[in-house]
């Protein structure tokens, strides 16, 4: 009870991002969990016939509460939440799976050649390859691109290119708009037709528009999550004897290292950098590459860099 007496005065207070009483933000969802962080680890009640003190409670049980609590709230239409607000409530004791960490080149390519080989084998395999060479061609985050609507894929009539309208992990209850390649637009267009008859017999309104969805064995079909997808890069790697396990973030992480290689070596502008990775602020893509800017510099200038910091913005 304290803790939905905090998550209602964050509204209130100077520290929330948004106004609105039914939309919370991501800002907001880290204010939640650090509540939740800094209250006791554990409640205890004492047991009235022994007398021993027993545990009613952790952390983690108000986490799981809290978020079942919003997404039911969500589910019949009374509150609104960033795209990304729920990953703030993953459990204290659960792993972080992702790393700041490209994928090898030559550990890339055998991935992408057994899940292409793979997809074959059935839809959802079909399904989980085209997401993942999304997530490795594209600006898109993970969680965007399996949050994809086939309706928001429009031919701009000004600039004759394809573009879609999409949620991003700061737009919020807006739509961000991209064009998008045409790359980009047939392997769409392939998870589109993967997937028409399911849009069509589904009864859940929340997925009739859905492009990454699927059937599951007993019929019921289902949006694809996060988790699913790193469980099957997972799987890929064990088969591949891989010793480091990737997961959807580190092909995020690879094609951003390959944006700031490829700018480095043919001298992009700022502006070229943040129309290729979307970020208003060029210190966030820094933060994918930090760990290989020397490397770079060392290619591209022929010179050795020995326990120097490197500040290259602005230049």
């Amino acid at each position: 009870g304290d803790i939905i007496n905090k998550i209602c005065s964050i509204k209130k207070s100077q520290m929330s991002t948004n106004t609105d009483l039914t939309h919370f933000t991501i800002q907001e969802g880290r204010l939640i969990r650090r509540i939740i962080d800094s209250s006791k680890s554990k409640v205890e009640t004492r047991c009235t016939k022994r007398g021993d003190n027993i545990t009613i409670g952790t952390k983690n049980n108000r986490l799981g509460f809290i978020r079942r609590w919003l997404q039911w709230a969500e589910s019949r239409g009374r509150m609104t939440f960033d795209r990304t607000f729920f990953d703030e409530f993953t459990q204290f004791e659960e792993p972080v799976k992702k790393s700041a960490k490209p994928i090898p080149d030559n550990e890339l390519t055998a991935l992408f050649t057994l899940a292409k080989k793979k997809s074959e084998d059935s839809s959802l395999n079909k399904l989980l390859y085209l997401a993942m060479t999304m997530i490795l061609q594209t600006h898109f985050r993970p969680s965007d691109v399996l949050s994809l609507k086939a309706s928001n894929i429009t031919l701009s009539e000004s600039q004759r290119v394809y573009t879609i309208r999409h949620k991003t992990k700061t737009s919020g209850a807006n739509l961000q708009i991209d064009p998008l390649t045409k790359y980009d637009y047939d392997i769409l267009q392939d998870a589109i037709k993967q997937t028409e008859v399911l849009r069509e017999c589904t009864s859940d309104k929340k997925l009739k528009d859905r492009i990454f969805i699927y059937r599951e064995c007993h019929g019921l079909v289902k949006a694809v999550v996060r988790e699913e997808l790193y469980s099957y890069m997972s799987r890929l790697c064990d088969e591949l004897g891989f010793k480091t396990t990737y997961g959807p973030y580190n092909l995020r992480y690879s094609y951003m290292t390959k944006v700031f290689q490829n700018a480095v070596a043919n001298d992009l502008s700022e502006v070229e950098l943040r129309v290729l990775t979307k970020h208003v602020k060029l210190s966030t893509s820094g933060g994918y590459v930090k760990k290989s800017r020397s490397d770079y510099f060392k290619a591209l200038y022929n010179v050795m860099l020995e326990d120097v910091q490197l500040d290259i913005a602005p230049k």
